[in-house]
């Protein structure tokens, strides 16, 4: 590659590193800046650390947040932006910009300069953890402890695999063809998971691999009671595997609301420690029940998307795979460098689809709703209730509200009241409102006779 004039070369100098590498990096920049197509496509695919130049870094990160922003991406918006926020001297200014364009040899091999970069990032990232290795085998501490962080650098690596991305068209509609023929002629054979719910069963047939499926609804509505039966369902009644995420309550408190809905004890007896020689039968009977089941719970409050995507693929390798995913509750995830709660909540969902298909199972995320609905005087919530984007909208294959009206007209609480499920979208079938039964003294709810 010839010397490029010292004008147009950033601060950094990137003699040091491989050309390939190098010019792999600049051509995918490049692209991005003349193809807006090829930007959303780059930021699906790629993030900043998978860049070998500090200025590169730089640059991808601001045509990153000018897409999700929705902003235009030429090299003149990205000059200004970079002029704006003033980042001239960290990524080489316009004419570095410039210099990246005029680099590109085709956009028509995008696709070859991403995979380029990423296996060169692979390539540095196992370098890195070689030399991890070898300062941990000489470090001075007990045995297990070296085991353990040594375990930890190689998960860390697993991801880096390369694998196959796309389908033969051919294989994809064999293994459809098989999966009916298998339900025709065993017509018990049940195909993904089940709620427990009859009328909702009747209308999804199974939550699929892949579905991300939202559960909202304003505060005291029962969304973490509604999403936890289904759980208790899954794991108990179809011996399914689940991971559940409580990003809100302890793993105590999910598991007291088990005991009232499993034991059917009242939640205020086991709450109050006040049990009879029967409730403490029960407890006995619903202990023996969930030794039995694979549930793993993660209770931890505070963490990315990213580090709960991280838990569940190494949850679900540790297990042998995962059937569902329950996560309690949106909002309460993070996601690190987004520049407002819609850009954040918009990459979150987009992740949590992601996670679905890559673990091939239904991910059930809970979601808040504005508290615009309650100025209504119907209260039913609307899609456009959904809290902080409308991303969530986009990115769900179902999105089912849970509305009891007895929250707003004081009916009594304990016992039994009806609540609505509207399934206000559904991607592969149709929407539409069912009807349960919510006994909030036991933590469920109930099919209505």
């Amino acid at each position: 590659m010839e010397e490029m004039d010292e004008g147009l070369v950033p601060h950094h100098s990137i003699k040091d590193h491989k050309e390939a590498s190098l010019l792999a990096e600049m051509n995918v920049l490049g692209c991005m800046m003349l193809r807006q197509e090829l930007s959303n496509k780059a930021i699906n695919e790629l993030n900043e650390s998978q860049f070998s130049v500090s200025e590169h870094k730089v640059i991808f990160n601001i045509i990153k947040d000018m897409i999700l922003r929705g902003d235009a991406v030429d090299l003149l918006t990205v000059g200004n932006e970079v002029e704006t926020i003033g980042k001239d001297k960290e990524t080489g200014g316009i004419y570095y910009l410039g210099t990246l364009i005029k680099e590109v040899v085709s956009v028509s091999n995008f696709d070859s300069y991403v995979n380029l970069v990423k296996r060169e990032s692979a390539e540095r990232k196992l370098k890195e953890v070689v030399v991890s290795l070898n300062e941990i085998l000489d470090s001075p501490v007990k045995l297990n402890i070296k085991i353990d962080r040594i375990t930890e650098k190689v998960k860390s690596i697993v991801s880096l695999r390369s694998g196959k991305d796309y389908s033969d068209i051919k294989e994809a509609f064999s293994k459809l063809v098989d999966e009916i023929d298998d339900r025709l002629v065993n017509k018990n054979t049940r195909v993904g998971v089940y709620t427990g719910f009859k009328d909702i069963d009747r209308r999804f047939n199974g939550f699929r691999d892949g579905d991300l499926v939202i559960v909202a609804g304003r505060p005291s509505m029962g969304k973490t009671t509604f999403a936890f039966n289904i759980i208790e369902h899954a794991v108990i009644k179809e011996k399914k595997k689940a991971i559940v995420f409580s990003l809100e309550m302890t793993t105590e408190q999910l598991m007291s609301r088990s005991l009232a809905n499993l034991g059917n004890i009242p939640f205020n007896r086991i709450r109050n420690s006040d049990l009879s020689k029967e409730n403490l039968d029960q407890l006995v009977k619903v202990n023996n029940i969930l030794r039995e089941v694979n549930l793993y719970i993660d209770d931890k409050s505070g963490i990315t998307v990213d580090e709960l995507c991280g838990k569940a693929r190494q949850i679900a390798q540790d297990i042998g795979g995962v059937d569902v995913i329950m996560i309690d509750y949106i909002q309460l995830l993070r996601a690190d460098k987004k520049n407002s709660k819609e850009q954040e909540v918009s990459y979150i969902s987009n992740q949590l689809k992601s996670l679905a298909k890559e673990l091939e199972c239904p991910v059930i995320a809970l979601s808040q709703l504005n508290r615009g609905l309650e100025q209504r005087q119907c209260k039913r919530p609307l899609m456009s209730d959904l809290r902080d984007s409308g991303a969530i909208e986009q990115d769900a294959d179902a999105i089912l509200f849970i509305y009891r009206d007895s929250v707003y007209n004081k009916v009594r609480r304990f016992g039994s009241d009806e609540a609505e499920i509207i399934t206000a979208k559904f991607r592969n079938g149709e929407a539409g409102t069912d009807r349960l039964a919510f006994r909030g003294e036991y933590c469920r709810f109930e099919n209505i006779e």
